[in-house]
C-alpha cells in the first residue's frame, strides 16, 4: 500500500518506520536523535508550508504539512476500503 503526503509524493506504508507531530520533536531527547539520523538519511520536505509533522523510514526523514493524525487517517481510510486493518 502506498501513502499519498502531499504535491505528488507517495510513499510506500510498510516503508515507515515513524510518524510524529512536529511539536514532539521540541524535547531535547527527540532533537537529538533528529539530528543524529539527520546525516545517516535523505532529508525530504514535501510541502513548502509549515511542518505539521515528521515520517521516519529506514532512508529518509519527511517533513510534512499534513498532521500525524491526517497521515493515520489516510492509513486507516484505506485500509478500511480494502478491508485491512486498522493501525490504531
Amino acid at each position: 500500500m502506498y501513502l499519498y503526503l502531499e504535491n505528488n509524493y507517495m510513499l510506500k506504508s510498510e516503508d515507515i518506520i515513524f510518524i510524529t507531530d512536529n511539536i514532539q520533536i521540541e524535547n531535547e531527547i527527540n532533537t537529538r536523535f533528529l539530528e543524529s539520523q539527520n546525516d545517516k538519511k535523505k532529508i525530504k520536505l514535501v510541502e513548502n508550508r509549515e511542518i505539521k509533522s515528521i515520517v521516519i523510514t529506514e532512508e529518509s526523514i519527511i517533513y510534512t504539512g499534513y498532521g500525524a493524525v491526517t497521515i493515520f487517517k489516510r492509513i486507516n481510510e484505506f485500509n478500511n476500503i480494502i478491508g485491512g486493518k486498522s493501525s490504531e
